[in-house]
């Protein structure tokens, strides 16, 4: 039964924690996102794809050093 208990009481714990719901439709402007929209899916070569997934790495990268 011990078992069980601790387990309530961690569902019960992770209940009250307040969430936070992420909108994968947000307003907010980002260089990568205006990048993204920017884009020509059906005219982009893999080696291009990749390229550009790589430039947007870095800056990532770069801004969370």
């Amino acid at each position: 039964m011990p078992p069980m208990r601790s387990k309530r009481r961690s569902t019960l714990h992770s209940l009250q924690e307040p969430t936070v719901q992420l909108s994968l439709f947000d307003t907010a402007r980002h260089p990568l996102v205006d990048q993204l929209r920017g884009l020509d899916l059906a005219r982009m070569t893999p080696l291009e794809a990749l390229t550009t997934l790589h430039r947007w790495q870095e800056m990532i990268n770069r801004h969370e050093a």
